[in-house]
C-alpha cells in the first residue's frame, strides 16, 4: 500500500513541476506504471471496489500531453466538474424521478437540438446580411499565421 501511494504522490509532484525533461517524464511514467501495478491492495483490503475513476484514467494521458502542450502545472478538474453540475444535476432536478436515465438522457438531447437552432437561426441571420462590395477585402487570402509550439 505504502509504494502505491507513493508513486501516486511522485506522480502528482512530478506532474506538477513547472520544466519537464526526458528523464522526468520518463520517471512520471514509471510512477504510474508502479502505483498500476500496486493499487490491488486496495481491492483485497476492501478500501476501494475498483478503479474504474476517470481523474485516475486522465492520469495515463500526463506524458501526451505534456509532449504535445508543455507543461501541465496549472491543470486542474473545474471544467468537467461544472459541466457535471450543468449536465447531470440540472437535468436530475428537471425531471420527476422515475426512470432517471431515459428521463435524463432525452432532456440533454432535447437542450442540445435547441442550442442547435439557436446556432442555425444566429448563421442564416448572418448569412442573409448583405456586406457592401467596398467592404469586402480584394486580393490573395493572408496566409494563417506561423506559430512555434515548444513542448
Amino acid at each position: 500500500m505504502i509504494k502505491a501511494v507513493h508513486a501516486l504522490l511522485d506522480f502528482v509532484y512530478l506532474a506538477q513541476l513547472t520544466s519537464h525533461t526526458d528523464d522526468t517524464i520518463h520517471r512520471l511514467e514509471d510512477s504510474l506504471a508502479t502505483f498500476h501495478n500496486n493499487k490491488v491492495i486496495f481491492i483485497d483490503l476492501g478500501v476501494w471496489e475498483h478503479f474504474n475513476i476517470p481523474k485516475l484514467h486522465s492520469l495515463s494521458h500526463y506524458e501526451l500531453s505534456i509532449w504535445q502542450f508543455g507543461t501541465v502545472d496549472n491543470y486542474n478538474t473545474e471544467q468537467s466538474e461544472h459541466l457535471h453540475i450543468n449536465l447531470a444535476k440540472d437535468a436530475y432536478h428537471a425531471m420527476n424521478h422515475k426512470d432517471g436515465y431515459f428521463q435524463m438522457t432525452v432532456w440533454l438531447e432535447r437542450r442540445e437540438k435547441i442550442e442547435w437552432h439557436a446556432d442555425f437561426v444566429v448563421w442564416r441571420q448572418h448569412a442573409n446580411r448583405r456586406v457592401p462590395l467596398s467592404q469586402t477585402q480584394i486580393g490573395p487570402p493572408c496566409p494563417p499565421a506561423q506559430r512555434l509550439k515548444m513542448a
